[in-house]
């Protein structure tokens, strides 16, 4: 349902092309007579943040850091385990492989606009528009995958740990949080669980329940880079969840679904796709930190 052939620059685009695209977008949604499952969210309670001060700090699974203080995105830690992956229907790739997923701290929450501008403060990112809907707590937009990289690398200088963007199946796994079936169809999803058309806009992150890994909007307000490529050939995903990726890659992956789409594609195995320069009001990130084999940060 998304095209690669998207502007340059957001700041080109007149409001009412946007609210074209918006249509369409519905229109094509509403279209679809097929149903997907979709992940449930269950709420998280009782967790505290703490600021993690040194490399020998020991993380465990579902504990929530930070590694410095304000500006740094919270992580939660999630456990290692593996996963049946299944294609989309009409994907080329095979149906069903079994992934692999080492255990690796992910963002919370995806990226805020108050976190990305403390990259832009320091002289290493590039402003954001953020359309007028405000910055704070809602997540980054008009993002692209470039952007994105200029991000993780600026954030992994400042905190010295290995920050980056999720690997495809890393972020199925992190969506399905241990599920190995979803346990909700998109025809049950409402408003109370998830940002998705018809709002107008994204909200502030959070605002809707954590998934059983404490994850918040994995699904839905904004989508999500990840670091694959896209590819239409019929290999398999990695089984050690690593991404895909090449040097000539011009289009990455995208997932989770954002405001601008209908339930039936907030499913854990829907993948969008857009040119690595290509920004939009939907486009977000999520981001994740590599951690050692004893469970403590690198």
């Amino acid at each position: 349902m998304r095209t690669s052939d998207r502007p340059a620059s957001l700041e080109q685009n007149s409001l009412i092309q946007q609210e074209t695209r918006m249509f369409i977008l519905r229109k094509l949604v509403g279209l679809s007579a097929l149903i997907f499952a979709c992940a449930g969210g269950v709420s998280l309670t009782g967790i505290t943040v703490a600021v993690a001060a040194t490399a020998s700090d020991g993380l465990k699974p579902g504990e929530v850091f930070s590694d410095c203080a304000d500006v740094c995105p919270q992580m939660v830690v999630i456990p290692a385990g593996r996963f049946t992956r299944e294609a989309p229907k009409g994907d080329k790739k095979p149906a069903i492989t079994e992934v692999e997923i080492k255990a690796l701290a992910v963002g919370r929450f995806e990226v805020t606009f108050r976190e990305y501008d403390a990259c832009v403060a320091a002289k290493a990112c590039t402003r954001i528009s953020d359309l007028g809907w405000g910055r704070d707590r809602r997540p980054v937009i008009n993002i692209s995958w470039n952007d994105a990289q200029t991000y993780v690398r600026w954030l992994s200088t400042k905190t010295g740990q290995t920050y980056r963007l999720l690997s495809d199946a890393e972020w199925e796994y992190a969506a399905r949080a241990g599920q190995a079936a979803s346990s909700k169809s998109a025809k049950d999803l409402d408003a109370t669980q998830a940002v998705f058309a018809p709002r107008e806009r994204t909200e502030p992150v959070g605002t809707r329940p954590a998934n059983g890994f404490g994850l918040y909007d994995m699904f839905g307000n904004a989508l999500e880079w990840v670091e694959d490529c896209w590819s239409e050939a019929d290999a398999a995903p990695e089984k050690d969840g690593m991404s895909l990726s090449s040097a000539d890659c011009r289009q990455r992956v995208l997932r989770g679904g954002s405001w601008v789409y209908g339930a039936a594609f907030l499913r854990p195995n829907a993948r969008f796709k857009d040119r690595t320069s290509a920004i939009n009001f939907d486009q977000g990130i999520r981001i994740a930190r590599e951690l050692s084999r004893n469970g403590h940060t690198n």
